[in-house]
């Protein structure tokens, strides 16, 4: 029995009441959903970083989609070059680098293989500047250097010969003459292609905040074969600034991803906005049922139902709110 005023006694069948009524499901919500999470995740070369990482994805609501994201430095490679006549291989090939590298595009891995295959090495890049049309230009030893598509050229005022205008083409020009031409093999790989067609369908915005001057929406809509109708692409200038942006002193690791391409990336993030939703889901059941039991729990007990309130009974009821953990995760984790 309680005595009036006795706030001691209140509080102790309060917590013995709330411990009896307090259902499973809050304990494991989330731990089961999520370390069934993680052991796939694990198998595709993925990890989530906790409940932490789980929210910070889940309440994501864009996307920032890079070169690499696209075309993974695997699948871009120089399928031929051409030098004109009178001019050292080697200058040329060190210059379209180092501009190239200096853009950080998703082209620099490839240059950079292709210097280490012709002896060159990078130079210092001075005044570096990329067009709105995703040309650059820069001075390399005192010369000035332009490097872009064929449409940046013509835009230039820069002659191309009429042999070497070609598609997927890194055009390299100094002083204003077209010295070197890099013809660019992309390979498209299928696990991006169901990426690109399934990224309008998630419920993020993705911001195309590509380097490479040579990946359009035209140009991924051929190599594709699927419509880029929706894609944003924002201004070289927007892009250089998402796409530079660095983590700061307070920010933490989500995820860690360790296959490259979009298509691991959306897989990642997808299931785990799964994951965030189921686990909100739970909680407000749980909240909900754990209310409705305090409720039974003391109701009985006034009316003298003291049989409906016994171990078994509230046992039956504890295993019962697993239900919706079992069927959430069958619906939607898989």
């Amino acid at each position: 029995s309680m005595k009036r005023g006795d706030i001691e006694g209140y509080i102790h069948y309060l917590s013995g009441i709330l411990g009896a009524s307090l259902p499973f499901v809050v304990f494991v919500a989330f731990p089961i959903s999520y370390a069934r999470l993680a052991r796939v995740l694990f198998h595709q070369g993925a990890a989530v970083a906790g409940w932490e990482g789980v929210r910070d994805i889940g309440r994501s609501r864009h996307m920032i989609v890079t070169d690499s994201d696209i075309f993974p430095p695997s699948a871009i490679s120089i399928e031929a070059v051409r030098i004109l006549d009178g001019m050292w291989p080697e200058s040329i090939i060190s210059a379209a680098g180092s501009i190239i590298c200096a853009s950080g595009s998703g082209l620099a891995p490839a240059f950079i293989d292709l210097m280490k295959k012709n002896n060159c090495e990078k130079q210092e890049v001075e005044d570096f500047y990329c067009h709105e049309g995703g040309g650059l230009t820069a001075r390399i030893n005192g010369m000035e250097v332009i490097c872009g598509s064929a449409a940046f050229m013509n835009l230039m005022s820069i002659r191309i010969p009429q042999r070497m205008n070609l598609d997927n083409c890194v055009y390299l020009a100094i002083n204003r003459t077209i010295m070197g031409v890099f013809t660019i093999d992309y390979r498209p790989l299928p696990l991006v292609k169901s990426a690109l067609s399934e990224i309008m369908t998630v419920k993020r915005q993705p911001y195309f905040a590509i380097r490479d001057f040579l990946v359009t929406p035209l140009m991924i809509r051929n190599k594709f074969k699927i419509s880029t109708d929706g894609f944003e692409f924002p201004t070289f200038e927007r892009r250089y600034e998402i796409s530079s942006v660095e983590p700061g002193q307070d920010s933490q690791v989500s995820a860690v991803l360790t296959r490259e391409g979009l298509g691991s990336f959306i897989l990642l993030t997808e299931r785990v906005r799964k994951l965030y939703t189921i686990s909100l889901v739970l909680l407000v059941f749980a909240l909900l049922i754990g209310v409705v039991g305090m409720i039974l729990l003391t109701y009985y007990p006034i009316v003298g139902a003291f049989a409906l309130a016994d171990v078994k009974t509230v046992l039956f009821y504890m295993l019962l709110s697993l239900l919706p953990v079992i069927i959430l995760n069958i619906v939607f984790m898989n």
